[in-house]
């Protein structure tokens, strides 16, 4: 009982989160409904109330998503091997293209490749060889206000706007790869059939079986 009381007058002193805030609190995302003398009730996203004692979050960290102004996010395209050399300049320039095009950074709120600014552009590169593709690796950012520090906390640009983003990111993708010609790799095997060669069947045709009578 002390630690828990101990641990909510941290919550309310040090404030790592708020009524309303999402959090990540061991493997679980969820909102902060309530927070008591006792224990802090979290709505997950799966729609169970999860109940913690205080306590636990003097030592167990907790991330507060609500206070993050942007969202990073990584994409990795496998392009299938065989690929020549300029097509694949081409699927990096088709790329940059997409990121360039105005619904894409105006719904982002990021710089477009080219424009200076305080945001970061998006980077795209070729960065290494897989086991059966070529990867393109691509990082942007999502902003959640115009100036890249307003936080989620005080905008009603979040994570599900985020994930609209995200399709729109993915369809302008698809749709420029299938103009241009690029490919998605995806797992290929190659079986090698050892049977009747042709010369074999040469012998064959040479020597018939003799038929019974």
């Amino acid at each position: 009982t002390a630690q828990n009381l101990f641990g909510a007058i941290s919550i309310f002193i040090n404030r790592p989160f708020a009524v309303g805030d999402w959090v990540r609190f061991r493997g679980d995302i969820g909102e902060v409904v309530d927070v008591r003398m006792q224990a802090t009730r979290i709505r997950v996203l799966s729609g169970e109330m999860k109940i913690v004692p205080n306590m636990q979050f003097i030592s167990k960290e907790v991330d507060n998503l609500s206070l993050r102004p942007h969202i990073r996010r990584e994409m990795n395209l496998a392009i299938p091997y065989g690929t020549p050399a300029d097509k694949m300049d081409r699927a990096i320039e088709v790329l940059h293209e997409v990121f360039d095009e105005k619904e894409v950074s105006q719904e982002g709120l990021f710089e477009s490749e080219g424009n200076e600014g305080a945001k970061p552009s998006p980077v795209i590169s070729f960065s290494n060889y897989g086991s059966y593709f070529l990867n393109l690796k691509i990082y942007y950012w999502y902003f959640i206000g115009d100036t890249g520090r307003e936080l989620d906390r005080h905008s009603e640009r979040g994570w599900f706007g985020y994930l609209d983003h995200c399709t729109l990111v993915n369809q302008a993708i698809l749709r420029a790869f299938d103009e241009n010609g690029i490919e998605f790799a995806f797992p290929t095997q190659t079986i090698e059939w050892e049977g009747d060669s042709s010369a074999d069947k040469e012998d064959e045709n040479a020597n018939p079986p003799a038929r019974s009578p």
